[in-house]
């Protein structure tokens, strides 16, 4: 390496070699004056592959409120403002990772979203100027430089993106967020928009994928075909304890019903069940499946089952607590595959310890961000988990209601055609607008 340039990657940790590099050059370094800045950002920012990039033009954020040390001091903002502040290193300048194109970082990338983008970028016209660099881990403390020379980064439930990694990403270059999922940790729009980032968010999954899986949720519970399934792999052929009931002819109650609840009613009314259905509006689909929209207390007063598709927000939250569960049918099935705080875990826990609750199935949970998605093999991660997963009539999954080949490469198709729409300047599709936000916290 000549005598004027010092390698940094020893400094970042986990970074990847070879060409995802920076390089720390003296102060009589130089970027191109005759560089110019593209005409589709948000806020007048030049591409780190195109200028030499001071320490950025933000106000620090406050002190870290949350208590665990890997979100605690030294911030992210601050290591990020180390690499790029003058003291530390007078001027910083980005390789440029090809001629043209624009550099995205895929933060929690699993190995199957890395198939399907590599996929999708075949697909879409013009997106083999978009270089997709996966990164397994989430976005925290420890790997939020590895943004450095991106544009834009892409980002999933287990990322935390609180303000400190929002200054982050905004000091190492960063644009635009695009979501695969409906948020991360701690994150907030408002803020985001405060920093000049654009935001998109692609549709999530696919209706049917979701729809399909509580129907499956709730026949392995009624039908108790995971116990059987274990008892049988330990050579036990017994049949006592797996009484089930018949669908047909039971009351369903769904509550939401947006495009997975309306699919969920079209599914059960195939079964011969009869719908009841809770939304603020009401779907022609359900009532053409022979759906008929009741108040929700009536709903869980006559309904066998009750299937939860509401979103999350003020007035949803802990839908399913003590009062509710009070007017439910004695012994009826709950199955949630929506977000994990509609239902209130501890209320649960003792509807099912009196038997009003006959059965819980859940693919989300309140507070899964901690847990979901990893693998804690071995750890006791919740108590009240622990609690419902030694109970015989609960059966829990780890939010992979959307996990089909269909919905991933959907989600994958969609973010790459974000980010080309980005690139080109045009106008995104699924951008979430200032004068749109609605302030809401995602995870």
């Amino acid at each position: 390496m000549e005598d004027d340039q010092v390698d940094l990657a020893d400094r970042l940790p986990d970074r990847p070699r070879s060409k995802h590099y920076v390089s720390i050059l003296k102060q009589n370094s130089r970027a191109d004056p005759q560089s110019q800045p593209p005409n589709n950002l948000f806020v007048p920012v030049t591409p780190p592959d195109q200028i030499v990039l001071q320490s950025p033009n933000v106000q620090p954020p406050p002190p870290n409120q949350y208590p665990s040390p890997a979100h605690s001091v030294p911030l992210a903002q601050q290591q990020a403002f180390s690499l790029l502040s003058p003291a530390a290193a007078p001027q910083v300048q980005y390789a440029p990772q090809r001629e043209e194109g624009m550099r995205v970082i895929i933060y929690s990338a699993m190995p199957y979203e890395i198939e399907a983008f590599e996929s999708q970028l075949k697909t879409v016209p013009g997106a083999d100027h978009i270089e997709i660099i996966p990164v397994p881990s989430s976005l925290d403390i420890t790997t939020a430089s590895l943004a450095l020379g991106a544009r834009a980064v892409c980002l999933f439930a287990t990322d935390f993106a609180d303000i400190h990694m929002l200054h982050a990403l905004r000091a190492c270059g960063v644009q635009m967020l695009v979501f695969r999922y409906s948020g991360a940790t701690y994150f907030n729009e408002e803020q985001a928009f405060a920093l000049g980032l654009r935001i998109a968010r692609p549709p999530t999954h696919a209706p049917s994928s979701v729809a399909e899986y509580t129907v499956s949720l709730l026949m392995t519970l009624n039908r108790k075909i995971h116990i059987a399934h274990n008892r049988v792999k330990d050579g036990n052929f017994s049949l006592h304890g797996l009484m089930g009931f018949e669908l047909a002819g039971k009351t369903v109650g769904v509550v939401g019903t947006g495009r997975v609840g309306t699919a969920v009613a079209r599914i059960l009314s195939g079964f011969g069940c009869k719908i009841l259905a809770f939304d603020v509006t009401e779907a022609d689909e359900v009532l053409n499946a022979g759906g008929r929209y009741v108040s929700l207390k009536k709903l869980l007063a006559s309904s066998d089952v009750v299937t939860l598709h509401a979103p999350l927000m003020p007035a949803t939250r802990h839908l399913i607590g003590s009062k509710t569960i009070s007017t439910c049918k004695k012994g009826v099935v709950i199955v949630n595959t929506a977000r994990g705080a509609l239902i209130d875990v501890r209320a649960a826990i003792e509807g099912l310890r009196s038997g009003q609750i006959g059965g819980l199935a859940m693919d989300v949970y309140e507070g899964e961000t901690s847990m979901f998605f990893r693998d804690k093999t071995g750890e006791v991660v919740d108590m009240d988990l622990q609690v419902l997963k030694a109970m015989p009539n609960v059966l829990i999954t780890g939010h992979q209601s959307a996990l089909t080949k269909e919905a991933i490469w959907a989600v994958a198709k969609t973010t790459i055609k974000c980010l080309k729409q980005f690139e080109m300047g045009l106008e995104m599709d699924y951008e979430v607008k200032p004068d749109a936000m609605g302030g809401r916290d995602g995870g």
